[in-house]
């Protein structure tokens, strides 16, 4: 061990040490105080003994500091080792609380809009997710986008959301030269929207007010629609309708009797395919084969691809569309918009409406796919697969079963055999209808 009194002199004439060595000088006189020299440099240190570990303190480079001001305040850390105190810890300790003091001066600074779009950036959701939550924020929250997100408060949770369940606080409509207001007039809808918007806002807050360790700087405003004296959730109903069998017939015959053939046969394969409104519009030709008579959803709401077989009444509808496809846009339902591919088909659904009395959604049809999948007595498995719905966790059976495309073949075939069955048991009335345009 190197030992000599360290003083001004002695620690400049020490040698630095060789490249990616260090060499260690201790003083003669202070046990514990030393010298560390690399190649680049010389700093001062203390060495003691805290319970079983041995703690090594780094004090201030000696360009810094004189030997005589690094004794005195080696002698101060040697102090507070000898009562047990770790000076590491207590500077790391240091660091983090001053580190946590300033997340919090700038969260309290942060607008909510900042949050949403931090949020929005570096979650991994999907286009059309981030669009409607964006949409939630500024049609109903429009006005506290601007403010720090730190000054929500549970009244202004629990007071914005009963406005906009009861309708005072009704939704921005924004427009080309004036923002206007929309209001809803279903009740229950106003309660969904209500609950979205907040739900949103819940999530978006954790993510905010979450720090490093995991743990929150701020309590969630949104809890007060939780706690057990409010349980304010209305927990509106899911929607359970659909298109029932004594109104097929007429609903089939209204659609096939569109003039516009893009939007008749969207909702047709809809019916037959069970398959959401925007995993089927964003259909390409070329997740479309017909040698192997099947096709594919690879962007679908659970993430993984979908691919389903192709029934009889499905490859004609198909051959069909592809006979008529657009040159110059890869589309199987094709629109002139910005997407390149339909959206919501309203007019059409509007026209099938006013035609027949029949109220209904695209989400409706994928009901009715299912509920007639189901009265054929499938499995539970194979309906799950035919409409991409992922196992439940704790179903170790499930987790076992894979449904290929070829599995998938007879079952698809006999769900569309039965809703045409249904389509021709009984038969409505259809008054002719004018043309609609695409949407």
């Amino acid at each position: 061990m190197n030992k000599a009194k360290l003083t001004k002199i002695t620690v400049e004439k020490l040698p630095f040490a060789d490249k990616g060595k260090q060499v260690d000088y201790y003083d003669s006189e202070l046990d514990g105080f030393g010298v560390r020299v690399s190649a680049t440099g010389k700093k001062y240190f203390v060495r003691a003994h805290i319970g079983n570990r041995r703690v090594r303190v780094m004090l201030k480079s000696a360009k810094l500091i004189s030997a005589e001001e690094a004794r005195k305040e080696a002698l101060a850390k040697l102090g507070e080792m000898a009562q047990g105190v770790d000076p590491n810890q207590v500077e790391r300790d240091n660091n983090q609380q001053a580190a946590k003091k300033r997340r919090e001066e700038k969260q309290q600074s942060v607008t909510l809009q900042a949050v949403l779009d931090d949020y929005l950036q570096k979650g991994k959701l999907k286009p059309r997710t981030v669009k409607t939550y964006r949409d939630l924020f500024r049609l109903y929250l429009a006005d506290w986008l601007d403010r720090p997100a730190t000054e929500i408060t549970r009244d202004m949770v629990k007071h914005r959301h009963q406005d906009i369940a009861t309708g005072k606080r009704q939704r921005q409509v924004f427009k080309k030269g004036a923002d206007t207001k929309k209001k809803i007039a279903d009740p229950k809808r106003r309660e969904g929207a209500a609950d979205n918007c907040f739900r949103t806002l819940r999530a978006v807050l954790n993510y905010a007010f979450e720090d490093e360790e995991g743990g929150t700087l701020y309590a969630n405003p949104v809890t007060i629609l939780s706690s057990r004296k409010r349980k304010a959730w209305f927990k509106v109903d899911r929607r359970r309708t659909l298109i029932k069998n004594s109104d097929l017939p007429a609903w089939s015959k209204a659609v096939e009797a569109l003039d516009n053939l893009i939007t008749r046969d969207f909702l047709l394969f809809l019916l037959h395919t069970g398959l959401r409104r925007n995993e089927a519009a964003g259909l390409r030709w070329d997740q479309v084969d017909f040698q192997e008579g099947c096709f594919t959803i690879p962007d679908t709401k659970n993430g993984e691809p979908h691919t389903l077989p192709l029934s009889d009444y499905l490859i004609n509808l198909l051959m069909k569309r592809k006979a008529e496809a657009w040159s110059d846009n890869p589309y199987v339902f094709p629109s002139t918009g910005k997407a390149g591919y339909l959206q919501e088909p309203k007019r059409a659904i509007d026209a099938v409406t006013v035609t027949t009395g029949i109220t209904f959604a695209c989400h409706d049809l994928r009901r009715t796919f299912a509920t007639i999948a189901e009265s054929l007595d499938l499995s539970v498995y194979t309906v799950k697969a035919l409409l991409n719905h992922k196992q439940q966790l704790g179903d170790v059976t499930g987790g076992y079963i894979v449904l290929n495309v070829d599995r998938l073949r007879d079952p698809m075939q006999k769900i569309t055999d039965a809703i045409q069955e249904r389509i021709k048991t009984q038969h409505g009335q259809v008054v002719p209808m004018q043309a609609t345009s695409n949407t």
